[in-house]
């Protein structure tokens, strides 16, 4: 009987034992379970970071590109062209010239790089040498290429303050509106009235210069050059076909 209690109580010790070494083997394996999953969410949160990041690189390099691209576009009237180079009124109101080479596209242009159309150019290069990469055609209010480049003329003439060259474009006889005003009826007369820094003056220059002519309209007055569509203003009337200075006003 006591050689049976013995037996008895070494089995029961025995499977303690045993249920205490799978208490620990269980412990563990919630603790290995518990740390997989922290470095799970870990990872999940860093590949989330990761794409974040590199979404924001993308746009920020999207955004570089819109930049680069609008700064490198221009659009404006075609005053001035030569197998080398094209000049341009563009829509800020400046003129800027562009050089051409072999590889200037110009197959946009349906009459090629005609006086008075609008155009809209992307170029390559800075302030100080700017080359046409590619043109294509675009539409003024005007639908005038002869107006326009009648303009032209009148704005490089201002420009240059060449006062001959003014002369020279005008349908006489001609007003200008100096002091009371008076009508000019021939050139001679012009050149004995003013010399050029009567006629130039900073107003008249910075408005006719400045004149958008991708804008410009041709109402019954004739075709207004003017930043501002009011004097100080120059205007271009159609005379046996062709587009003369009748009024200078100031």
């Amino acid at each position: 009987m006591k050689r049976f209690s013995v037996i008895f109580m070494t089995t029961v010790m025995a499977a303690g034992l045993l249920a205490g070494c799978g208490s620990a083997k269980s412990g563990n394996t919630a603790s290995s379970a518990a740390a997989a999953s922290v470095s799970s969410v870990a990872a999940v949160s860093s590949s989330s970071a990761s794409s974040a990041s590199s979404a924001a690189t993308s746009s920020a390099s999207a955004a570089s590109s819109d930049d680069k691209k609008a700064a490198n576009e221009a659009q404006g009237v075609v005053i001035d062209a030569s197998m080398n180079q094209v000049t341009i009124q563009t829509t800020d109101g400046k003129t800027q010239t562009y050089m051409l080479d072999d590889s200037s596209d110009t197959s946009g242009l349906s009459n090629g790089l005609l006086l008075g159309n609008g155009i809209d150019i992307t170029f390559s290069g800075d302030d100080d040498s700017l080359t046409l990469v590619s043109a294509k055609d675009v539409a003024t209010k005007a639908n005038d290429a002869d107006a326009l480049a009648a303009a032209g003329e009148v704005i490089m003439a201002v420009e240059s303050k060449n006062l001959d060259s003014l002369e020279e474009m005008c349908a006489y006889p001609v007003y200008v509106g100096i002091g009371d005003g008076k009508t000019i009826k021939s050139k001679d007369d012009f050149t004995s009235a003013y010399k050029a820094e009567d006629i130039f003056t900073d107003a008249l220059v910075s408005s006719v210069t400045e004149t958008n002519l991708m804008d410009a309209e041709i109402t019954k007055a004739g075709l207004i050059i003017s930043k501002d569509g009011a004097a100080p203003d120059i205007i271009l009337s159609k005379d046996k076909d062709q587009w003369q200075i009748t009024g200078i006003n100031y």
